[in-house]
């Protein structure tokens, strides 16, 4: 249980979007926020400075479609820009 037990659960993706945006050192195939709730995203971000950290953010959230996560998104590419 935990956050350490769900980033060894990792899950592939195909459906990437925005390809021609990520960067080709980070592993973009796997979701390790995937079990993440909004909260829990939220709080990632609110307490990290380390921008490879934001685009795994921003990937997580190229998968969501609440507004919330749109939100958050948004807030995440202005911090990388």
């Amino acid at each position: 249980s935990g956050k350490d037990d769900e980033l060894k659960n990792v899950h592939s993706s195909e459906d990437w979007k925005d390809e021609e945006e990520l960067d080709n050192d980070i592993d973009y195939s796997r979701r390790p926020y995937i079990n993440y709730s909004i909260f829990d995203l939220e709080a990632l971000f609110e307490g990290t400075a380390n921008g490879d950290e934001y685009k795994m953010i921003r990937h997580e959230l190229s998968f969501r479609t609440t507004l919330r996560a749109k939100r958050l998104e948004s807030r995440v590419v202005q911090a990388l820009s």
